[in-house]
């Protein structure tokens, strides 16, 4: 018995050109996640009432009614780390480095992603109106630290 095969398939390829240009819009993603998320940060540190920067880390700016724009900054930044540690692996050629940086870099974008989806616990008098010895941690805080963990946040 003789087997058919598709005459219709294609085959999606890219020129260098192409790969070349996603390679580059992917590094130039990580590039700018650092600096979007220390602006969107300091920015909000210094517009949003009760917030004190020498007291209160950003991952408090999830509270309130304007907390979406931290969530949002999360998510965004870790997005664009994700898409770095893709164009990394994409940019280096051969060695431990083409494994592991990528990987490394990844899970960093991972744990910034899980910082937007489990939300800090108000604390230390932020938002308005949370006492300042409030320090009840929720299972939802309990994720936002571990994930923190992995990115290194402060404190």
């Amino acid at each position: 018995m003789e087997q058919a095969t598709p005459t219709n398939v294609t085959t999606i390829s890219e020129t260098p050109e192409q790969a070349a240009k996603l390679t580059r819009s992917l590094l130039t993603g990580g590039i700018v996640a650092g600096p979007l998320y220390l602006v969107s940060g300091f920015t909000q540190a210094f517009t949003r009432p009760g917030f004190d920067i020498t007291r209160h880390p950003f991952s408090i700016l999830a509270n309130g009614p304007l907390g979406f724009i931290q969530i949002s900054t999360f998510l965004l930044c870790g997005l664009l780390v994700v898409g770095a540690a893709f164009g990394l692996r994409r940019a280096m050629r051969e060695g431990r480095g083409r494994t592991w940086a990528p990987r490394l870099l990844g899970l960093y974008g991972l744990g910034l992603i899980g910082a937007g989806i489990f939300r800090a616990d108000p604390s230390l008098g932020f938002p308005v109106g949370t006492p300042q010895d409030a320090l009840t941690v929720s299972w939802h805080g309990v994720m936002h630290m571990v994930c923190g963990q992995i990115v290194g946040f402060p404190r």
